[in-house]
């Protein structure tokens, strides 16, 4: 419920990560997706 809750909360930034640090286009979703997954497993390991 938590994990939803935080991607709904950023999904406003995607855009702005794409194109900033990811690039834009398929490439920078695919790299912020990852980047979120990430930030999600770390949250669950602590």
């Amino acid at each position: 419920m938590c994990t939803v809750f935080h991607w709904q909360s950023n999904r406003m930034n995607i855009d702005g990560l794409q194109k900033t640090s990811f690039g834009e286009g398929e490439e920078g979703k695919y790299a912020v997706i990852k980047t979120i997954l990430q930030y999600h497993q770390r949250d669950l390991l602590k």
